[in-house]
């Protein structure tokens, strides 16, 4: 419980505008969709160590 001495401190923020923040989101994830890389994170050759076989 709390006690009636103490005082609690908090940031007041206007509240965002959910339809650009939907928008926002949907944009980022876009764009991060055309952003991955399709090769992988290891290039041809360091796999070539790993499975035994080696590209020349």
């Amino acid at each position: 419980m709390y006690q009636n001495s103490r005082v609690s401190y908090c940031d007041v923020k206007q509240a965002r505008n959910y339809l650009f923040h939907k928008r926002f989101f949907a944009l980022r994830n876009l764009g991060f969709e055309y952003w991955t890389p399709t090769g992988g994170s290891i290039t041809p050759a360091e796999n070539s160590i790993f499975t035994g076989t080696f590209v020349t």
